[in-house]
């Protein structure tokens, strides 16, 4: 488990002495000017009213004062205390924290605060503190309370800045089993190191109540556990608690807190913040959550960082989220959610977020971004619509349910939520919100937007509506008005294709509203004019007309959009009118181009009437122009047109017609015409996105377009791609609809780009393994143009798999980052390609004779069918082992090869032919002996027989001393006797013999017989490497010099010369013993000089195994032949060897499990009873020793990838006593 006792991220910086900088050293009373009154008890606490008796609590640290109660009487502002020039100055580090305990120490709470402090509703002001640039005792914890324990804190209100540089808060920098109620800071918070918390920097075994933070939160390094109201929570419980604070850490950062853990919780509490992590683990309520709870809570915040983004969590392992909810939106780079960035084993449940998620990685998600741990989660949602996430989520029961945004407005959607006790929704209008939350009613506006307006002012609508209520529109009270148009009413789409209004229309309000102005174009001239016609012409009217009016100046262009003629018919006689009648626009006088032409229909019977003649598309006119008019009746009739409605006398403008006779006159003509300013026209940009996703066309063409126009679009989509819908940028025109990939567009007053949007399609690829194992899993869904990610793994046994390809053989190889190009579902085929076998190297040892191979090569897992022989005079071949002194295993042709081996020739030595050399005493004593010796060899120290009287002068190979002397140098060819020789002493003589002992070690002289009182000299000299050492008589030392002199007595006398071995300075000893003494003989010993190579040997006995050689304690080799080159000094070395033990018991199974490219888990189906370690080989290596005390599984590690082992276990029982037939298992590791 992470993220754990906090000791182990509190490194001293410097172990070094230091006075009167700690936060206080306890005293055992209060002065009298301490405080402003009390005793300090809970009845009468002691009151404190300035700056100095603030400081004077710090007089009352540690667990001797836990009894003492403090009050705050009024408000205390510490600006000037903690300035220049004020006792708590502090060489510029401000206020000095209360209670203390040595960063490299935090559990010493000596001098932390024990007591109770009740701000009593006040405020402490001012509050400074700078940790920076820091020594050892900055880095002690930090706030206006630097350690509390065990303590009460309550009813205050804090503001200031704290800079620390680790565990620092507004309140304190450690809480340890402390109750902190209804206390709020407002100000800035900065660590440039861990643990930093708008209140709090690490609370432990604590509760938090009614507790509120605002301002700034930041740290300035590499920190972990940065949060607005705490940074690190241990077994903490947070309960109606609020961070309006910014935040921004590193690490492990969140908006309430950093991160909880050891059932922590978080209980009706809120962060509104914006929150900033650099790294990972980002929260908008809380960073990391691990085996804890946070329910009835909720982050409105906008949440960013790179890996495990959350809009309420970035990381959840194993903790419960119930109840809560996240409407800021969220960035990161991957494991990006807007409710929980990465859920490892915690449960959600009755959940949701709506906030946006933006994201490059794979793992993202409108609630979960990534899930480690397959647990559900229950009921819970996401707005697809804001949150920007697919709906296309086969994971709905880990990573939530996709809903839109009118669904998560309903409570229908949320089954199974309490919507009495815990949850509220305003049907329709908000999305589900807590109980515990202060709810203030919805509440609309409507604003009057100008829409392009030139002069005037919009009108003012102050009311505030509910939902439902009715809303009556205002008229243009403010006078807008705007070159060149009319005002038209009111519009709730800025380019007229909403809703209109006009002055004291209702509707009912469920949203905030604009009202925009509508504008037509205005009328540039309406041409009223009485002019005379000069021209006569039967059946047609026509006229000269001068393009001129009141805003339409010579040059200026507009729109003809109609004309309107008074028309009547004579009164006297002639029959009324009723027929169509046309009316042309030319360029010239009853000749040029037709611009225009329009009909109109006209009844009169007496009288005169106004006729409007509109044209379907606008005239196109210039000021100062000549244009012609002319009005066509399409009946006989008599037609007149008059210069005003009031003149409808006959003669002043008549045409006769009737009978094809006609009559003319001059007169007065009457005509308005209306010209109206031209229409702006507007570029349409058509676009597709992705890139590359298909096409979108203007099928009309006619780019650019006056706005209102409704313009064709298509959309096409590219293979692998499907049409979603249009959008349009800025988004003010109107579509015909949104999802056909065929509508039409209103174009409005703006230039627009209108794009097609295509998202790629899924399908599904199957994976064929071809012979392998089958494919986990057989088929998954993909996205066209988007990696295939993670393909199955499959094995064939004999093959080595080449990868995933589009054909059974050739094709295009596929790997998890190849972009799916197939626009259908399609196979995937797993290629193999047959393992060569696998040739292992046996190689033969002679061991010192001479092998008739040297070495073999055999396929793994088989065997050796022909073992080569070997030869050693003097010796007989006893086969191979894999030890040189056989204490491995026999190799036979029964043997199956796993890996490269050497075997050792196994020898037994052919026992040499021995003789027996009789030594007859010849009349002396003792009377016989016997040597045994080798064929060849020589006696190298005869025997001595004494006989009263006589010198012994030798031996004979006859008894009288005929045959052939027998001594040191003679060869032994066969079993022989030989003689004692004898020399009688002459009467009055004694004999004295002389030896050395050991003979090896020197000569001696002076033997002889000698007469009583005669002078007698023996001499001693000792041969290269010995030194004399004294002679002796018995066991009595008769001499120390190397020379003897003495007088010859009555007796005879037997003198020993004693020598022993020196050790020159250029040569040291080397001593070999066997543990323990049956296990096994050692050989190798001696005397070596600097830099000779020496080599010892150990052979164990039958029933023993070679361990290994130490000198001292300490293993110097594991081979039992040790060689290695002489030092300049002695050494002494100890060769080991275990008894084997009595068997492995049969019930007791191995197995393997775990197994990666670098190592495997062990595991015994029951421990070895009475064993004391597992003892872990591979072939004959000794890998692994394991206590078998503390039974458990057994990790293999550092082994080489996609390599065969096998590892056999024996059971190790005391007294050295070794199993020798454990089991074993082989394995593969992976890739």
């Amino acid at each position: 488990m992470k993220h754990k006792y906090l000791a182990l991220f509190l490194v001293c910086i410097m172990l070094f002495s230091f006075s009167g900088l700690s936060g206080g050293t306890a005293v055992s009373h209060a002065a009298t000017s301490e405080f402003a009154g009390g005793t300090g008890t809970s009845e009468n606490p002691w009151q404190i009213a300035t700056a100095d008796q603030l400081n004077n609590v710090r007089n009352y640290q540690g667990s001797t004062h836990t009894d003492k109660h403090f009050l705050l009487m009024n408000d205390i502002d510490l600006t000037s205390y903690v300035s220049f020039g004020g006792d708590g100055y502090n060489d510029g580090k401000g206020w000095l924290p209360i209670g203390y305990a040595p960063p490299d120490n935090l559990n010493n709470y000596t001098n932390a605060f024990c007591g109770s402090f009740d701000g009593g509703g006040h405020s402490i002001s001012g509050l400074f503190i700078n940790r920076q640039p820091a020594v050892f005792y900055d880095y002690e914890a930090c706030g206006l309370f630097g350690v509390v324990v065990d303590a009460e804190l309550s009813n205050l209100t804090l503001s200031g800045q704290v800079t620390g540089n680790q565990m620092a808060g507004g309140l304190a920098g450690y809480a340890v089993r402390t109750t902190m109620n209804n206390i709020s800071f407002i100000g800035d918070v900065t660590n440039n190191y861990s643990y930093l918390g708008g209140l709090i920097g690490v609370a432990r075994e604590s509760t938090i109540t009614d507790c509120a933070t605002a301002g700034t939160v930041s740290t300035t390094s590499s920190s972990v556990y940065t949060g607005g109201l705490v940074g690190m929570g241990t077994d903490t419980i947070m309960t109606n608690c609020h961070s309006s604070a910014s935040v921004s850490g590193y690490y492990s950062t969140g908006g309430l807190a950093g991160g909880i853990d050891t059932a922590s919780s978080i209980i009706t509490s809120t962060a509104t913040g914006d929150v900033t992590g650099t790294n990972s683990e980002i929260g908008g309520l809380v960073g990391y959550i691990e085996n804890s709870s946070v329910s009835q809570s909720f982050a409105s915040g906008n949440v960013s960082g790179s890996t495990r983004v959350g809009g309420l969590c970035g990381m959840n392992t194993g903790s419960t989220v119930t109840n809560a909810y996240a409407t800021g939106s969220v960035t990161g780079t991957n494991e990006v959610g807007g409710l929980v960035g990465c859920n490892s084993g915690g449960t959600l449940t009755n959940a949701y977020a709506v906030g946006y998620v933006n994201s490059t990685g794979a793992s993202t998600g409108g609630l979960v971004g990534e899930f480690s741990v397959v647990i559900p989660v229950y009921t819970s949602f996401y707005d697809t619509q804001t949150t920007g996430q697919s709906t296309d989520n086969t994971l709905y029961d880990f990573k939530g349910i996709p809903k839109t945004t009118a669904e998560m407005k309903q409570e229908s959607t949320f089954t199974g939520w309490n919507f009495v006790n815990v949850w509220g929704i305003e049907e329709n209008v908000t999305y589900p919100y807590l109980l515990t939350e202060t709810v203030v009613p919805t509440t609309y506006t409507v604003t009057y937007d100008g829409n392009g307006s030139t002069g005037g002012t919009v009108p003012l609508d102050s009311n505030s509506y509910l939902t439902g209520d009715t809303v009556t529109v205002l008229g243009n009270t403010g006078s807008l008005e705007k070159t060149g148009y009319t005002f038209a009413g009111w519009n709730t789409v800025d380019n007229g294709s909403g809703t209109s209004y006009n002055a004291d229309d209702t509707f009912k309000i469920t949203d905030n509203t604009i009202l925009y102005a509508m504008w037509d174009a205005a009328m540039l001239a309406v041409l009223d004019q009485s002019q005379t016609d000069t021209t006569d012409k039967a059946g047609i009217f026509q006229y000269n007309w001068t393009a001129i009016g009141q805003d339409f100046t010579a040059g200026k262009t507009g729109n003809l959009t109609k004309i309107s003629l008074y028309l009547s018919t004579p009164y006297y006689g002639f029959p009324g009118y009723n027929a169509d009648i046309t009316l042309e626009v030319r360029t010239q006088y009853n000749a040029g181009t037709v611009l225009a032409t329009t009909t109109s229909y006209f009844s009169s019977s007496e009288g005169g009437t106004w006729v409007d003649f509109d044209f379907v598309s606008p005239v196109p006119v210039t000021a100062g122009t000549k244009y012609t008019f002319r009005c066509i009746p399409t009946a006989s009739t008599a037609l007149a047109i008059h210069h005003s409605k009031t003149d409808v006398y006959p003669g002043q403008a008549f045409y006769s017609l009737s009978g094809g006779s006609y009559s003319y006159f001059h007169a007065d003509w009457s005509f308005k015409t209306y010209v109206y300013e031209s229409a702006p026209t507007y570029a349409l940009t058509m676009a597709a996105a992705p890139a590359g996703s298909g096409t979108a066309t203007d099928t009309s063409g006619g780019s650019p377009y006056a706005s209102g126009t409704a313009v064709n679009i298509s959309a096409t989509p590219s293979s692998g791609y499907s049409f979603v819908n249009w959008t349009d940028s800025p988004a003010d025109g109107t579509f015909g609809s949104t999802t056909s990939a065929t509508t039409t567009y209103t174009m409005p007053a703006q230039a627009e780009t209108v794009t097609a949007n295509f998202e790629a399609n899924t399908y599904t690829v199957t994976f064929a393994s071809q012979g392998g194992s089958a494919p986990e899993p057989g088929s998954k869904t993909v996205t066209y143009a988007s990696a295939y990610g993670t393909l199955p793994e499959v094995t064939q046994s004999g093959y080595t798999f080449n990868g995933w390809y589009t054909e059974a053989t050739g094709g295009t190889e596929v790997t998890s980052t190849t972009m799916v190009t197939t626009a259908d579902n399609h196979t995937l085929y797993a290629q193999w390609e047959a393992i060569p076998p696998t040739m292992f190297t046996v190689t033969f040892n002679g061991n010192g004779g001479t092998p008739s191979s040297d070495s073999l090569q055999v396929e793994d897992g088989n065997t050796v069918e022909t073992l080569p022989t070997a030869i050693w005079e003097g010796y007989t071949f006893e086969g191979w082992n894999t030890a040189a002194n056989g204490s491995g295993t026999a190799f036979t042709t029964e043997t199956t090869v796993t890996g490269d081996i050497t075997v050792y020739a196994q020898w037994e030595a052919i026992p040499p032919t021995t003789y027996t050399v009789a030594f007859d005493g010849n009349g002396g004593t003792p009377a016989t002996q016997a040597r045994t010796v080798e064929d060849g060899s020589t006696v190298e120290t005869l025997p001595t027989v004494t006989w009263d009287g006589y010198t012994l002068t030798g031996w004979n190979t006859a008894a009288n001393g005929s045959g052939t002397a027998f001594t040191t140098e003679t060869t032994v060819t066969g079993d022989i006797t030989v003689y004692a020789q004898w020399e009688a002493i002459p009467s009055g003589y004694f004999n004295v013999s002389v030896s050395a002992n050991p003979t090896v070690g020197g000569t001696v002289t002076g033997g002889g017989n000698y007469e009583t009182g005669a002078r007698v000299k023996v001499s001693a000299i000792a041969k290269e490497n010995y030194a004399f050492i004294h002679w002796t008589e018995g066991s009595t030392v008769v001499c120390k010099g190397a020379t003897y002199n003495f007088r010859m007595g009555t007796e005879s006398r037997n003198l020993v010369a004693h020598f022993e071995p020196t050790v020159p300075a250029t040569a040291w000893l080397v001593t070999t013993s066997a543990k323990p003494s049956e296990g096994g003989s050692v050989s190798g010993g001696g005397l070596f000089a600097e830099g000779d190579p020496v080599c010892v040997n150990a052979i164990a006995n039958s029933g023993y195994r070679f361990i290994n050689w130490t000198e001292g304690l300490i293993e110097v080799s594991t081979d039992a032949a040790y060689s290695f080159t002489m030092g300049t000094k002695e050494r002494s070395l100890t060769a080991n060897f275990l008894a084997e033990g009595t068997g492995w018991p049969k019930m007791i199974k191995l197995s393997v499990t775990d197994i990666t490219d670098t190592s495997v888990i062990l595991q015994l189906s029951q421990s070895v009873p009475d064993a004391e370690y597992y003892l872990v080989y591979t072939g004959d290596l000794l890998y692994r020793t394991f206590n078998a005390t503390s039974f458990a599984a057994m990790e293999i590690d550092m082994l080489e990838p996609f390599t065969f082992y096998t590892f056999t276990v024996q059971a190790l029982y005391p007294d050295y006593i070794e199993t020798s037939d454990g089991p074993y298992v082989k394995v593969k590791t992976k890739r």
